[in-house]
Order: structure tokens, then sequence, then C-alpha cells
């Protein structure tokens, strides 16, 4: 894992980015000579090889969990002690309706079924290791959802996350959300029973999807052209018949939405602030982090750390 940045005692040490200030998106190629170490290239299996499966091909820890695994669980070997815990947001045929571009995919049966955002049924200190992939960005509350994968973490144990690079994704004509939106998320969700499923959650990221829904076949993935050119028409049409939809309850079939979005830029940021947010509820070291560019996902390594005393 020599290729990811590390970290350090007083944070993340990283080359200065180079992204220009012209791309509201964030999307502008990244100047690649200027950071060697947060761009690397390797397999899923490769990934969590290095963190979780020994030398003999067994787990070095002896329980774990996995959110919202869908039809691809990750390539990891079942425990010897506790096993892998599976938990979803619903039973197989459930997600099949809400997945219908998986039609004929098998999904993966969980364990559990919990809304992924807070983990109510999984107990605090019970696994050894939590993989995340792909389901980061599904998540309404983002700090809260870290606070909760960590909370489930036994003292030592890792958390493995893997996350879309909006760049490469139908969300690249989005705008980059902010750091101080997910703040704000977290601190709004304070002491808030978190479901997933509210209304008022959809409705915020309305306009969001609707440029996500349009990138493909209106404006190239400008933002401009889809909001006040040609497809400005289109994007009146499409933003008013979301809105339709979650009034009527049907836009919930929509299971792959996105509620948020990074950059490369903007996940080495989330993950430099994400600690002292946190740390009056869990304590984490951040481990590795970076751009895996073989399936452009962005990729972080966290580790649970002890209470302070």
């Amino acid at each position: 894992m020599e290729s990811f940045v590390k970290v350090h005692g007083d944070g993340i040490r990283f080359p200065g980015m180079q992204h220009s200030h012209h791309d509201r998106c964030g999307c502008d190629k990244v100047q690649h000579s200027s950071e060697p170490h947060v761009l690397i290239s390797m397999t899923q299996e490769a990934f969590y090889k290095a963190h979780i499966i020994g030398e003999r091909g067994t787990c070095k820890f002896d329980a774990g969990l996995e959110v919202g695994a869908l039809h691809n669980p990750a390539p990891v070997p079942h425990c010897a002690r506790g096993g892998m815990l599976y938990v979803d947001q619903a039973t197989p045929a459930e997600l099949a309706k809400l997945y219908p571009e998986l039609s004929g995919s098998t999904f993966t049966k969980a364990h559990l079924i919990d809304d992924g955002n807070v983990l109510k049924l999984v107990p605090t200190a019970s696994r050894g290791f939590l993989i995340a992939s792909n389901v980061i960005e599904h998540m309404p509350n983002t700090l809260l959802a870290v606070e909760a994968w960590l909370r489930v973490l036994r003292v030592g144990g890792i958390a493995l996350i893997r996350c879309p690079w909006k760049c490469a994704t139908f969300d690249r004509s989005r705008p980059v959300t902010s750091w101080s939106h997910f703040v704000d998320d977290y601190r709004r969700g304070q002491g808030v029973e978190t479901d997933s499923s509210a209304d008022s959650l959809w409705m915020e990221h309305l306009a969001e999807w609707t440029l996500s829904d349009l990138q493909a076949g209106c404006g190239n993935g400008d933002i401009e052209n889809i909001v006040s050119g040609a497809c400005a028409l289109r994007f009146n049409e499409t933003y008013s018949r979301f809105e339709e939809d979650v009034r009527h309850g049907s836009f919930k079939k929509r299971g792959g939405m996105h509620f948020h979005t990074w950059t490369l830029q903007s996940w080495l940021t989330f993950w430099t602030r994400a600690p002292a947010v946190l740390k009056a509820k869990v304590r984490f070291e951040v481990q590795a982090v970076g751009l895996n560019q073989d399936d452009n996902n962005l990729i972080v390594v966290l580790k649970k750390r002890p209470p302070a005393h």
C-alpha cells in the first residue's frame, strides 16, 4: 500500500492538488505528476488482501461486516470465528425492485435488515472489520454513517470504504458536495432518528439528481449548458417528474441515487477533517487514502482508536 497517502500524527500529508478553480464541478484533469502517492492502481482483491487477508489466505480478524453488498460482496474469506455479517436495507426480492438495472443478478442475502446510516441492530464493538463498497455516497448523513460504522468496530478494527470518483460517473455535472454541507447534515442529525427514506431528504437533492439524469445526453456534462442553455426545458421537465414521483412514493424505487459527490481533492479534505468532528463520539486514524485508477473508485482505510481518557 506504499502508493497511498500516508498519515502522520499531525494529519494527512499529500502533495498540493492542482485543480482549476474555473471548473465548478471539480473535474478538470488532475496534474498526475504532482500526486504520485494518491493515485494508485490495484484490483479489489489486492486492496482487501492488503488489509484483511493474512499470508495463509485467512482473515486477520475474527469477525467482519459488509454494509450494502448487493450483488457484489467483497472478495474476502469467511473468518475463522464470528464469520461475515451482511447488512442491507432490504431482502434480495426487494432489492431487485429497487435496482431494476441489475435484473438477473443474484443479491447477497442480508443477515440483518437495517439502515446503513445508523446500524441500530449491530452491537457496539462487535466486529473486527467493516467493508462499505460504493455505499457512502448513498448515505444521507455521511458523517453520522462513519460514526456508526466505527462504533460497531472493536478498538484496532478497520473500516475499508470505497466510493465512486464523481468525474467518472453520471454525477460528473453535479456540484462537488462541500465540507460545510457534511457538517451541517451531521449537526442537524444529532439526537434524531435518521430515516433514509424520508421525503424531505430526497426533495433536498432533486436538482442534483436531475443533473445526473440529464448528463449523458444533454450538455456533454457542462452544467452551464444543462441549466441555462438548450437543455433548460428538459431540466425543468425532469425535475417536475421527479418531484411528482417523490410525492407519490414511486421515486424511492430509484435505489441507485447518490446523496453526495466527491472529487479526489474533496475526498482528501473530508478525511483530513472528519476525525476532529467525530472525536467526541469515536476516535480513529486515517491509515491510507487515494484514488484507485484501476476502477475509478476513491478509497480510504480507517483504524479505530481507544477512547480518550
